[in-house]
Order: C-alpha cells, then sequence, then structure tokens
C-alpha cells in the first residue's frame, strides 16, 4: 500500500501526508519498505485508509488488490478466513495510527460529494454490525454471548478512533469542524452510535465549538437545506433526538439518586458535556420548528421531551431550576423553601455560581406541559399561605362565584393589586352537599361554571359545529358595563382553572391560544374556526380571470345575522360600494381574516385576557408554546389508557391479575368507545379529558368495594379511586359501570 502511495499517490489533493505522492507537501527519497519499516501505519494517509474500507469486497482479500480495485456499493465481507482476520487487525492498527485529526476524520468518512458519503457510510457500518452476528466465531446459542470475535473488536477500536481521538480535540474550543463532517457524523448508523455514549459527545461538543453569531447560523442553514431537499429526513433527525435522549437517560441513571428534590446543576458537577448535549437538541428543535407542520413533524418535537428528566422517578425539581435562573446575589432566599435555601447557601460558600447559570428553563422544549404547569404554579402561588373558600348553589353558581371574587378583591377584579387574591388556591364548597374539597368538587365546579358561561343562555361564546369550537360572540347583545365584567370574569375562570389544574371542557380554535400568548396569527388559522369560508377565501386568492368583478359580486363588507336581523359591516370606510377586484382582492381576503379573527371580537378579548393575565402572569407562562397552553387550559384530547394501566396501584386483594382488574381493563381497553371512554374520566377524575403531559402523570387506583352484585361502582374523584365491587361476572361488571358513568353529578344527592 505505501508502494502505491508513493508511485500513484491517494489521488485527493487535499491529502497533507509527506509519504502521499497525491499530497503538497510530498518529499519521499526511500523505498517503501524502508519508509513502513521507520514510520509504521503513520505513513499511511487518511484517504488510503478510507479507500481500503469502502473498496473491502470478499473477492478481493489482499489489501494491495483491493488498493487498485474499482470502488463499489455493494459490501459483501465474509469474516470466513484467517487472512480476513488478519485484515480486520492490520486496519484496526492502522486507523489507531491516523484518525488524530479533524482533517483525517473527515479524509475517513468523505468520498466525492455528501449524499454519496452518507450512501457509503451507512452501508459499510451497518455491513460491519451484520458481519458481527455472523460472525462464526461466536456461539449464538448461549444466552449470554460474549462478543469477543474480531469484527468485534475491529469496531471497537473503530469507535475508539473515531470519537475518543475526536472528542479530546472538541475540548479546545478553537477546533472548528467543517459542516459536511458535522452532517457525516449526525448520521452514522445509530445502531453504531448507540454502542458509546463518546459518540454523541463528541458531535454535541464539535457542534458547541461552531460561533453562535457566525458559523452556527451558517451551519443552521446549509443543515436545513440538506435535510429538506427532496424530501424531508425525518428518519435523521429522529435519530439525532433519540442519542441525545439516550445520552441525557443514561448520564442521569449512572448518577446516584438524590436523596431530596434539587436542580438537575447539583447531579451534574460536570456539566459541560450536558449542556452541549442540550444545545444539539435545541438546534434539531428550531431546525424542526422550520420545517412546515405535519404530523411526523409534531411528533418529533414533542420526543425532544425527555421522560427521565419529566419522569417523577428521579428527584430533579423544575422549581428548584426556577429560583436557579434568578441574579443568587439579589434573591431574597427568605421566601424559598428551606431546601433551595439551604443548596443556595452552599453554592455562594463553595463559589459555584458562574456567570450565567445554567438551568432547564432556557431550554423549554426538553420540559414537558405537565412540568412546566407544575413550575408555573409554583411560581404563581409560592408565597401564599392561606386558601380560598367558594360556596357557591348549583342553581346560581355564575352570579355566586362572580359575587366572591369582587368582595374578595374588594374592587373590581381585574385590577392590579387583586392579582395575588386571585391566585390563592380555592377550596369549593356546594351549598347544602356533602363533600370535601381534595381536587373533586373544584373540578366539577369549572365544569358547571362553564357550562353554563358557554351556553346560550349568557351569549358570550359560539359554537361552530364543522369545527367543534367555541369562539368569542361577535355581537353578545351586553351593555358596556356588563360587556366588560362578564367576559373579564370568564378571563378570571380561564386562569383560575389553570392555576387549580382543572381541565375545561371546551375546544377553541388553536389561534384563540396564540391571541392569548401575542403571537401573531396567520391566513391559514382560520380554518381552526371556519373551514368553508377559508376555502373561500383561498378561492378568491387563486381566482385570476379578469371577470372576477361580475363573477363574484363582492365589495369590501359582511353581512351579519343577528338575532335573525340582517346586518351589513364596512370593513374599510363605505365598503359596501367598493366592488373586489383582481387589484384589491388580496387586501379583501386580509382584511375579512382580520375581521374574523380579532377586530369583530377585539373589545370581548381584551378584557377576557384582561382577566386571564391577572391570573396568569407569571414569567414562568411565557415557557408555554400554543399547543401546551392548549394542553393545561384543557386537558389531552387523546386518552391513551395503556398509560393510565401502567399507573395503576391496586389495594388488596385486588392486583394486575386479578379476576377483577383483568375484566376492567378488558372492557375499558376493547369494548368502551370514546364516548364511554370520556364518561368514564367524568366518573372517576371530573373530568373527560386527561391532565397536560396525558395520562402517564394522572394518579389511579382500583379497590375492592365488598362482592355484591347489587353494589354499584363509586369513585373519590378527589383521589382518582375507583371503587369496584367483585362482581360474579364480566357481563355484571359491564352493566353496573356503564349505569355509573351515565349519573355521576354531585356529592350526597339522592
Amino acid at each position: 500500500i505505501v508502494k502505491v502511495q508513493i508511485q500513484d499517490g491517494c489521488g485527493n489533493s487535499a491529502c497533507q501526508n509527506q509519504f502521499c505522492r497525491s499530497s503538497q507537501a510530498f518529499k519521499c527519497d526511500l523505498t517503501a519498505e524502508e519508509v513502513y519499516n521507520k514510520y509504521g501505519n503513520m505513513c499511511l494517509c487518511m484517504p488510503s485508509v478510507a479507500q481500503i474500507l469502502q473498496r473491502w469486497c470478499c473477492k478481493q482479500t489482499d489489501l494491495v488488490q483491493i488498493w487498485h480495485s474499482t470502488p463499489t456499493d455493494k459490501f459483501v465481507l465474509q469474516p470466513d478466513s484467517e487472512l480476513q482476520k488478519t485484515n480486520f487487525e492490520l486496519l484496526g492498527s492502522i486507523i489507531s495510527c491516523n484518525l488524530q485529526s479533524l482533517d483525517q476524520l473527515t479524509y475517513f468518512l468523505f468520498h466525492e460529494d455528501l449524499s454519496k458519503s452518507m450512501e457509503l457510510n451507512q452501508t459499510f457500518f451497518n455491513k460491519l454490525l451484520v458481519l458481527e452476528q455472523e460472525d462464526p466465531s461466536l456461539n449464538m446459542q448461549e444466552q449470554i454471548v460474549e462478543m469477543n470475535g474480531p469484527i468485534t473488536m475491529f469496531i471497537q477500536k473503530l469507535i475508539d478512533n473515531l470519537f475518543s481521538n475526536t472528542y479530546v480535540l472538541s475540548q479546545d474550543p478553537n477546533v472548528i469542524p467543517s459542516m459536511d463532517l458535522m452532517i457525516l457524523l449526525l448520521s452514522l448508523p445509530e445502531e453504531f452510535l448507540e454502542r458509546s455514549n463518546i459518540s454523541t459527545v463528541c458531535t454535541a461538543c464539535l457542534f458547541k465549538n461552531l460561533p453562535k453569531q457566525g458559523l452556527r447560523i451558517d451551519f443552521f442553514n446549509y443543515f436545513y437545506d440538506f435535510v429538506t431537499k427532496d424530501e424531508i429526513k425525518f428518519d435523521l433527525l429522529d435519530q439525532i433526538i433519540s442519542c441525545c435522549n439516550q445520552y441525557i437517560s443514561v448520564t442521569l441513571a449512572l448518577q446516584d439518586r438524590p436523596r431530596k428534590p434539587v436542580s438537575i446543576i447539583d447531579v451534574l458537577p460536570q456539566k459541560t458535556e450536558f449542556i452541549a448535549i442540550i444545545e444539539l437538541m435545541q438546534f434539531v428543535n428550531q431546525i424542526l420548528h422550520k420545517i412546515p407542520q405535519q404530523e411526523r413533524r409534531d411528533q418529533l418535537i414533542k420526543d425532544l421531551q425527555n421522560e427521565y428528566i419529566n419522569s417523577n422517578a428521579y428527584n430533579i425539581q423544575p422549581d428548584a431550576d426556577y429560583w436557579l435562573q434568578l441574579n443568587p446575589y439579589q434573591l431574597n432566599t427568605q421566601v424559598l423553601p428551606v431546601p433551595l435555601q439551604m443548596m443556595i447557601r452552599a453554592r455562594e460558600r463553595q463559589r459555584q455560581f458562574p456567570q450565567q447559570m445554567f438551568t432547564l428553563l432556557d431550554f423549554p422544549f426538553i420540559i414537558n406541559s405537565g412540568t412546566k404547569a407544575q413550575l408555573f404554579r409554583y411560581e404563581a402561588t409560592h408565597n401564599i399561605p392561606h386558601l380560598n373558600k367558594l360556596q357557591v348553589s348549583r342553581d346560581d353558581i355564575v352570579n355566586d362565584t362572580m359575587n366572591f371574587i369582587v368582595h374578595l378583591a374588594d374592587v373590581h377584579f381585574y385590577e392590579d393589586h387583586a392579582k395575588a387574591l386571585l391566585r390563592v388556591p380555592m377550596k369549593v364548597e356546594f351549598k347544602n352537599e356533602d363533600g370535601i374539597d381534595a381536587g373533586g368538587l373544584s373540578n366539577e365546579f369549572f365544569a358547571l361554571i362553564c357550562e353554563e358561561l358557554f351556553s346560550p343562555k349568557y351569549n358570550l361564546f359560539k359554537y361552530y359545529e364543522e369545527q367543534r369550537v367555541y369562539f368569542i360572540q361577535k355581537f353578545p347583545m351586553l351593555e358596556q358595563q356588563d360587556l366588560e365584567q362578564f367576559y373579564a370574569f370568564v378571563g378570571v375562570i380561564l386562569g383560575l382553572a389553570i392555576l387549580n389544574n382543572v381541565n375545561v371542557n371546551y375546544q377553541f380554535p388553536q389561534f384563540f391560544y396564540k391571541k392569548l400568548l401575542n403571537l401573531p396569527l396567520h391566513f391559514d388559522d382560520l380554518k381552526d374556526l371556519d373551514e368553508q369560508k377559508h376555502r373561500s377565501l383561498q378561492q378568491i386568492i387563486d381566482y385570476t380571470e379578469d371577470d372576477i368583478e361580475d363573477a363574484l359580486c363582492m365589495t369590501f363588507s359582511v353581512v351579519e345575522d343577528v338575532f335573525g336581523e340582517k346586518i351589513e359591516v364596512d370593513l374599510i370606510p363605505d365598503g359596501r360600494n367598493i366592488p373586489v377586484n383582481q387589484f384589491n382582492k388580496n387586501d379583501y381576503v386580509q382584511l375579512l381574516f382580520e375581521y374574523e379573527t380579532d377586530l369583530s371580537i377585539r373589545e370581548q378579548f381584551k378584557y377576557l385576557q384582561k382577566g386571564f393575565n391577572n391570573v396568569v402572569e407569571c414569567s414562568t407562562f411565557k415557557l408555554f408554546s400554543v399547543k401546551e397552553l392548549e394542553q393545561i387550559m384543557c386537558g389531552e384530547q387523546v386518552l391513551d389508557f395503556e398509560q393510565l394501566k401502567k399507573q395503576c396501584i391496586y389495594q388488596q386483594p385486588y392486583s394486575e391479575s386479578h379476576k377483577i382488574a383483568v375484566w376492567f381493563w378488558k372492557l375499558l381497553l376493547e369494548e368502551f368507545d370514546e364516548n364511554c371512554k370520556k364518561k368514564f374520566m367524568k366518573f372517576v377524575f371530573g373530568s373527560e379529558r386527561a391532565p397536560a403531559g396525558g395520562l402517564s402523570r394522572q394518579r389511579f387506583e382500583l379497590h375492592k368495594n365488598g362482592d355484591d352484585d347489587k353494589r354499584m361502582p363509586t369513585s373519590h374523584t378527589c383521589f382518582g379511586i375507583l371503587m369496584m365491587p367483585e362482581y360474579s361476572s364480566i357481563n355484571v361488571m359491564r352493566e353496573k359501570l356503564m349505569q355509573a358513568i351515565e349519573h355521576c353529578e354531585g356529592f350526597g344527592l339522592q
């Protein structure tokens, strides 16, 4: 090989090896044998090694023959001869000597162009993994197979030299990788990368070296173009997310589990690698948000929410992260829980505060909506020691609640100095009824008051049947004072529902949550409210004929039906006399879109948002995305009862294998339709929807309640407990459970 290299060169003009004729630094007066005896494998250039590996096939077992062969994409390596074994050992030794720089790593992975390189690398590395499983020296019949064959040793050496040396290089912030090398490292087969966490860490640390204001922006554009070329490479993005999540979970699992709630910074004293991984995930998150919305994209964004960080199995507390993101030298620690006070004082003594405190809250994409909601409620109520006791009657629930809030603040309830009182957690009591509110009565209270506020009786909202959503009524027919009071009251109720961890069982168009977050709206948002109107407006945009005035006969106005009376509303001054034509049609579409989503309900929404903000306005509320705000307000629409089954706690004599449990889950998972499942949720938990984060965050217990077939199932909605009698058959259980979920309103009612 050295002889060929000296005589002919490797063919790569960027080669820097002085013993390769293709290199500008070529200078060699020695024979190939003299060079190799003196320098060993170090005299081989990296392009030579790469070509050897990429051209290796079963009919060419001699390395010199391989060097002169024609490149092939068909890797049919066979580790069935001593010569092949020798080749593996020799190549492993060669690689150890030659992967010492980023340039050599690039030579090894790059071939002709980026797409070709990815294809060859995938084929080669995947073939090695297959060969490892087919290695005849391994006894695959054993329960535990000791992977110590020549191919396994070669793969391990390959991993060590590909990533371990590169990881050392990446610790120097001046070592900047090329954009092609970054993509090639990220696109290596997942099974290969998961052999060692060092591969993911190495790539993340190299990425961290890219200057944020320069090359990182260039790489973002370059990588986005690469990922979206021809068809979106979701599998590549999925692989990066999977490898990063594995690193986070394994790293945390290997740490000693803390005995008390801590911030993640306390779990990982050497956190540079961890931050690099999260910054790489943040990069992928930004790429995903630039890709047009679709189901696969949304799933990957959800996959970024690391399960280990968001689970309750580890004592990492997001509230600790909240306090630690504040300026530690200006923080009044006396308002904090004692464990957090001790944590911060220990940091001060040890001078552990960096100039910029690392906190997971700087990377909200990794925290799911349930964890964010937990953090938000902590911030909103941490210094409020008492509870508000709300006593209402079912017959006049709106007026009782409104009077209570007005009396509580002793002023109009949306003024600034009433905010603290509004945030006081509530305990509900229904007049003339038994029941202690440990959560269940609050659920029922919010369900009943929302049912009233969303009913035609108050005319505050309109139901759009096609999209199955509620939106603010354009013409509520209220006096100015009542308009302000009622919509502000609705905003307070929506905010209190979030604060008290209760779902609102009324769906809004998604742009409603954008408006609450003060985000801009787009034309396609209209589909969530009125898809037919959106389609009609799109047809106007697409219409190119000159007869548009005669064909459409439209003006800059809209006709509204207000309680049976037709009212014409101008979109611009004297709009009813201005026809829509080819020159102004885009203006008309934009004005009508703004009218439907904003102008027609602007005053009502202003009061609603003011009442809402006086309850929820906190720094942590800004962490929520549009989708997450919808989830914490209305809950998860998808009811995954498999998650609930995993969470279930059984009280003796019931267990997972007990016949009652088997029958129960058969009914719930296999026989109940979506309507029955919602009624079951209402019966057991007081809400038809799952909490933010899904049913995996819902506590559920199955208890025995006698063994009489005449008994009915009962529930404690406050605690998520279902009391199930030990019925004689599944048929009896089905009948009784259906009866129970059909009639579940009220505490102590006959």
